[in-house]
């Protein structure tokens, strides 16, 4: 199932009982949190969530187990609804849980615009930090330095977070998950490379600077921009069946590449306007 579930504090488990009667319980409570709802029947096994913002439903989510088949939203809620005395399990979430959920469920699973939600969010004090490419917010710095931005990468064996470099017209960003790149894309002279094809860019002296992210974040990021996801190139080959290109093959292309690049900036250079 796509949603966002947080482990929330468990406070009534097992209950056989009608969910309509357990939305109006927990509306009068204006109870932040969740339901757990599973349900067995001749059409299969459905587990659905629910998930409340003081008191009123604003999340749902259903799937049938075995045929992988999900609904989202208004349709997830009234499919819900019409389960038959299903088993109710009821989670407990803080501010700040509840707050996630907002954040990064997707848009089709809200019952109500998630716009008018996102004034209800309560947000700690921070200041205002800049924002990087892709809506990347440039906040939880851990280091600035100068580097080559391919060695510093290889040097991250445990890191979550993205990295961004910039020198000169060139400037990069980098998706890491537990030091495996996740996304990438690279700017240079109006042009975007992302995905695997950044990755073979990033040779080059920057000035680097590293925010650490909680792998959610990342996700999220990957989920909005699929261009710059980075694919395992041997698995990618291995389930197409197409031949690996050879080292010299590559470096071919990279040249050609980097080629053009220097030309347009150059005559760029050479410009009046």
């Amino acid at each position: 199932m796509p949603l966002y579930v947080p482990k929330g504090e468990k406070i009534r488990s097992g209950e056989k009982i009608n969910v309509s009667e357990v939305i109006e319980e927990l509306k009068s409570l204006e109870f932040t949190g969740y339901i757990e709802v599973a349900s067995k029947s001749g059409k299969g096994f459905y587990l659905g969530f629910l998930f409340f913002l003081k008191g009123e439903p604003i999340i749902a989510g259903v799937e049938e187990v075995v045929g992988k088949v999900e609904l989202l939203g208004k349709d997830a809620l009234e499919l819900i609804l019409s389960f038959d005395e299903p088993t109710v399990d009821v989670y407990e979430l803080d501010e700040e849980k509840i707050s996630l959920c907002i954040e990064y469920n997707p848009d089709e699973a809200f019952l109500r615009h998630v716009d008018e939600l996102e004034i209800e969010k309560k947000h700690p004090e921070y200041p205002e930090y800049p924002v990087l490419k892709y809506g990347i917010l440039a906040d939880n710095l851990v280091e600035s330095v100068e580097s080559n931005v391919k060695t510093y990468l290889s040097q991250l064996k445990d890191f979550t977070g993205v990295v961004w470099a910039k020198e000169n017209s060139k400037e990069a960003i980098v998706l890491l998950e537990n030091g495996k790149i996740r996304g990438a894309a690279y700017f240079n002279v109006g042009e975007t490379f992302a995905g695997n094809l950044a990755v073979n860019l990033l040779d080059f002296n920057a000035k680097i600077e590293s925010y650490a992210k909680r792998p959610e974040e990342i996700e999220k990021v990957i989920r909005k921009n699929p261009e710059i996801e980075v694919v395992d190139r041997a698995e990618l080959f291995k389930k197409y069946r197409i031949r690996p290109p050879e080292e010299e093959e590559i470096e071919r292309i990279l040249k050609g590449v980097l080629e053009d690049e220097i030309v347009e900036e150059g005559l760029k250079k050479k410009s009046p306007i």
